[in-house]
């Protein structure tokens, strides 16, 4: 569920920047690839950390202490349950995933079918052409498809770019993260967007004469029929594809600026993103806090007598540690180490963590940690000291 959100909420900072910096300019080629890259880079970009950018203290834990340890399980006595609602949430998710990929196929298989009725298509530079369809004028992969017996030069030409450039390809990528990753609306904004761009593409490679080619457009507009897979000559929005046509050419250096100036926004989006997930991790803050504490009062890291607790540290620890549900969610599992100062008069003082693979395992483990009653303080001679003590924390999901 977390990584779907994050997954969601990156497409949507990408599509942002582009729709801010490059949309309704010519660099189409850019563009394509641009409305790609928002859609496949969100789905690893939750997954990249920089472990180097975490300011953790060094671990020294076996020269503090040797205090007992506790597991805490993530679904305690009502595992069976919640693992049955999650496996019914998968089931569900993977059923309206099933579907979402039958429609294409029902649609492929359909216009296979009409078109396998038909005489053989001409075949002209790998290219294959299909009159009396009943459907189009469009394209997919290398089939070029009419209604009727009529072709026009205007409307060849431009599903010939639509071949050349591959166009039918990021169709079927777009399809397939749609089904996979259905939860995201932004994938559909994109796809959208992305045939737009495909229509800009291919009017700039097959438009001979503007006039004419518009004519064609506008006498297309509204006798077609075509399946959601194919690209059909006539693609709304019409109006774009008209002003971009009439649209005064940019210099060369104009369309190189945009692209740089996208390129950069878009690293340096990404750049924040993998060191905010980075950062996170391990935070330092917890950690200066408790060096300041230590300075103002000798601490040690091991005294003749060990400080100990005075109750059941174990059965504290399991009793009032809670497994957090986002945690759950997200998978995430491992060792927390938490280390603090035993005072003289044996508070617990200045909780920090030293290893955690989470912030909100570690946010858990120094809620309670503060919650402890006092402990019976260290000894160096007859005098009671501040000792360091440490305690390990593991979580686990099965």
């Amino acid at each position: 569920m977390i990584y779907l959100l994050q997954y969601t909420l990156y497409t949507m900072l990408l599509y942002a920047l582009y729709h801010i910096l490059l949309r309704n300019h010519a660099t189409h080629a850019w563009n394509r690839g641009y409305l790609l890259l928002c859609a496949m880079l969100p789905i690893v970009l939750p997954m990249i950390q920089l472990p180097g950018l975490a300011n953790t203290l060094p671990s020294t834990i076996g020269a503090i202490a040797n205090l007992p340890g506790v597991t805490i399980s993530a679904w305690g006595g009502s595992q069976q349950d919640a693992n049955g609602i999650y496996e019914i949430l998968a089931a569900a998710y993977v059923v309206v995933a099933v579907v979402l990929f039958m429609l294409p196929g029902i649609q492929l298989f359909r216009m296979w079918r009409r078109i396998s009725r038909l005489a053989p298509a001409q075949f002209e530079n790998g290219v294959r052409i299909v009159t009396n369809s009943g459907m189009g004028p469009g394209s997919f992969g290398n089939l070029i498809f009419f209604p009727g017996d009529t072709i026009s030069d205007a409307i060849l030409a431009h599903e010939r770019a639509h071949v050349r450039l591959r166009h039918s390809i990021d169709v079927v990528l777009m399809r397939i993260l749609q089904c996979v990753f259905w939860p995201n609306f932004m994938l559909y904004v994109i796809a959208r967007e992305l045939r737009t761009v495909h229509e800009f593409e291919a009017d700039s490679r097959a438009c001979t004469s503007r006039q004419e080619y518009m004519q064609a457009m506008l006498n297309t507009a509204f006798n077609t029929r075509n399946f959601s897979l194919t690209h059909t000559f006539f693609h709304h929005p019409i109006k774009r594809r008209i002003v971009m046509l009439q649209q005064t050419q940019q210099s060369r250096s104009m369309l190189r600026t945009i692209t740089i100036r996208s390129g950069i926004a878009t690293a340096l989006l990404t750049a924040t993103v993998i060191c905010s997930q980075s950062c996170t991790q391990n935070p330092a803050a917890p950690a200066a806090a408790a060096a300041a504490a230590a300075s103002e009062k000798k601490v040690l890291k091991t005294a003749e007598q060990m400080p100990q607790p005075t109750f059941d540290l174990p059965d504290f620890l399991g009793k009032n540690i809670v497994y957090p549900q986002v945690a759950k969610e997200k998978k995430i599992e491992g060792k927390v180490v938490v280390r603090f100062v035993v005072d003289d008069e044996g508070n617990v003082k200045d909780p920090f963590i030293v290893k955690s693979p989470d912030t909100l395992l570690s946010a858990e483990v120094l809620r309670v940690v503060k919650l402890m009653p006092k402990w019976k303080p260290g000894m160096q001679g007859n005098e009671a000291v501040c000792v360091l003590a440490a305690v390990p924390v593991s979580f686990k999901l099965d």
